[in-house]
């Protein structure tokens, strides 16, 4: 993925907008991008340093010059570099210098021979194969082991793609219109928000839907790992039929707030297979599954507006096998106290079925919000969703029903 300085982009007004190929740009881009992963697919072996040398060897018009760090920084991105096997390069470093030391005192000094003596201790049968080894857990010393193919048009797309996903890095919010033009495709996109702990909220608009995303530089402290997952439902969101996307962006030195808008339509464009659940949700999942309880449970594929509050997409669905009555199931562990309590308003203003929510002790919320006589109960956990006080919650709420 890039940073935000490989980005090609220009100010106009309050807008930012991404920079386009002009002329033969593009045809010049796929030609570098085709340069570059050709020294990669024969490069296998080859040292870190001297991949980057090759690349930075080939000539570069001017006017291309922060597109060919873009596409040199998405080629690394693709490679996957090791040390020497299992020696730790540390401890032999530590060895050696110890060695040299003693030498020194004992006025007996001769580099090859104590880089032979130690390298041999480890199996390493020459010098030079001793010299690489002393500084192997450096970056430009390990070597590509394996490369990530694709062809030189895929990555100059990647390239543009990655380009907008920068940008979204710098969000301060995301209002998004999507069609997913069928209901398979939107719990598809909805579950990627989920899996990848967004903070959304979702409103059904017709055959659309608007989803507002809290960006990475909407939070109290700013976080990166955030960012890159935001980054991750950038592809899902494409695979919907159409998007108009429009963000607040803090962008450039002095982080000046600025606006983005993306939009695409890819009718049809909806495949691949949905994510997981969120890890906390899946382990409940597994284990209620091998426990064959009361309740069967499934991935719930329902999605229930209450119109001018939200959209709710649950994670679960238990059956009692008794009665065959149907409860849902939505863990709100990365989500904040507004969100639970948009979740109290949904519930008051009617829901369709029952539904047990979770949320951590973290977020300081009471079982009590919800009360008694409303088809819903919270469940406050700390630490992993308990299995026996989730089949409880169940039982005490289709006992209120």
């Amino acid at each position: 993925m890039l940073t935000a300085d490989l980005v090609r982009a220009r100010k106009k007004g309050e807008m930012l907008h991404l920079s386009r190929f002009r002329g033969r740009q593009r045809e010049e881009a796929e030609h570098l991008a085709e340069r570059y992963l050709e020294i990669f697919e024969h490069g296998e072996g080859e040292r870190y340093a001297d991949l980057k040398e090759a690349i930075e060897s080939i000539p570069t018009p001017p006017s291309l010059r922060k597109v060919a760090l873009g596409l040199e920084k998405l080629v690394f991105d693709r490679a996957e570099f090791e040390g020497p096997g299992e020696l730790d390069p540390v401890a032999f470093r530590r060895e050696v210098f110890e060695a040299a030391s003693a030498a020194r005192r004992d006025g007996a000094f001769d580099r090859e021979r104590i880089l032979a003596e130690v390298g041999a201790r480890h199996g390493i049968a020459t010098v030079e194969e001793a010299e690489r080894a002393l500084f192997a857990d450096l970056k430009e010393e390990q070597r590509l082991v394996s490369f990530d193919r694709i062809g030189a048009e895929a990555l100059v797309e990647l390239y543009e793609l990655s380009q907008a996903q920068a940008v979204l890095l710098r969000a301060e919010s995301i209002e998004v219109d999507v069609r997913c033009g069928s209901p398979a495709a939107a719990r598809k996109l909805f579950r990627t928000l989920k899996f990848h702990r967004l903070l959304h909220r979702i409103y059904e608009r017709g055959l659309d839907y608007r989803i507002l995303i809290d960006g990475p530089a909407s939070l109290f402290q700013a976080s990166t790992r955030y960012g890159l997952r935001l980054a991750l439902v950038v592809p899902a969101l494409r695979d919907c039929d159409a998007f108009e996307l429009r963000a607040v962006v803090r962008w450039g030195p002095e982080r000046e707030r600025l606006i983005f808008e993306w939009k695409e339509e890819r009718k049809g464009a909806a495949r691949g297979t949905s994510p997981g659940l969120p890890e906390e949700v899946e382990e409940l999942y597994d284990a209620m599954r091998a426990e064959g309880g009361r309740f069967e449970v499934e991935i719930a594929d329902e999605i229930f507006d209450v119109p001018g509050l939200g959209t709710l997409v649950p994670d679960l669905r238990f059956r009692d096998r008794e009665t065959g009555r149907v409860i849902f199931f939505e863990a709100l562990g990365h989500w904040s106290r507004d969100a639970v309590w948009k979740r109290v308003d949904l519930v008051q203003k009617g829901l369709p079925h029952p539904v047990l929510f979770a949320v951590p002790s973290r977020l300081r919320v009471s079982a009590e919000v919800l009360p008694d006589e409303l088809p819903a109960s919270l469940l406050v956990y700390k630490g992993k969703l308990p299995r026996k006080k989730v089949e409880a919650a169940l039982v005490a709420l289709l006992d209120a029903g």
